[in-house]
C-alpha cells in the first residue's frame, strides 16, 4: 500500500493511530522500518518507543521511497506501507492512501483456541464445576509408570533376579 504524507510533519503517533488504527483497522500495530537494520519505529508493547511518538519521520532516515512493514500480532494482519513524501497533501487531510488496502483475514475456526477455562466448564455444565480425571503428576507416587519399571522375577529359593533380554538379528543375507 502507498501511503503519501509530508515526512518533515507527520510523526510517529500520526502513523500509530491515524494510519494504522483507524484507515487499516489495526489492534495493537508493530512497525519496522525496513532499511536493513532492523529499527524498530513502533511497538506494541507499553514504553518500549513512547520516545519515538513526537518525532517527525524524517528523524527517522525515512523519505520517499522508505518502506515500513506493519504487523499486528494480535490479527495475524501484515502490511506494508510505501512511503511517498509530498510537501502538499491535498487539503487538511494527513496521508492520503494509494492502491487497494487488504483487510485483515479472518482467523478460520480450526487454528482458534479450544481450551476451555474453569468458568466455560462451569457455563456448560450447568453451573457445577467438573472435576477433571486427569492424574496430575503430584498425584503419582513413582515417577516411572508400571509398564516402565524394570521386572523381577522371583526364585524358590527368594532371590530375585532379572530378566536377561537377547537381541536376534534375522536380517542375515547369504552372499554366494
Amino acid at each position: 500500500v502507498c501511503v503519501c504524507v509530508c515526512v518533515y510533519v507527520c510523526v510517529c503517533v500520526c502513523v500509530c493511530s491515524q494510519i494504522l488504527k483507524e484507515r487499516f483497522g489495526m489492534v495493537a500495530p508493530d512497525v519496522e522500518i525496513q532499511d536493513g537494520r532492523g529499527t524498530i519505529l513502533i511497538s506494541s508493547e507499553e514504553g518500549e518507543t513512547e520516545e519515538n511518538g513526537p518525532r517527525p519521520l524524517s528523524a527517522f532516515g525515512i523519505g520517499g521511497g522508505s518502506r515500513l512493514q506493519a504487523d499486528d500480532f494480535l490479527q495475524s494482519y501484515t502490511l506494508v506501507l510505501n512511503i511517498q513524501h509530498s510537501d502538499e497533501v491535498a487539503g487538511d487531510v494527513d496521508f492520503v492512501v494509494e492502491g487497494d488496502v487488504p483487510a485483515p483475514e479472518p482467523e478460520p475456526e480450526e487454528s482458534k483456541s479450544t481450551s476451555a477455562t474453569t468458568a466455560d466448564i462451569a457455563l456448560l455444565s450447568g453451573g457445577a464445576v467438573v472435576e477433571s480425571r486427569k492424574r496430575r503428576a503430584s498425584d503419582s507416587v513413582d515417577a516411572a509408570p508400571e509398564a516402565k519399571r524394570v521386572r523381577e522375577n522371583s526364585t524358590s529359593a527368594g532371590n530375585t533376579s532379572r530378566n536377561t533380554v537377547i537381541a536376534v538379528d534375522d536380517d542375515i543375507e547369504v552372499i554366494s
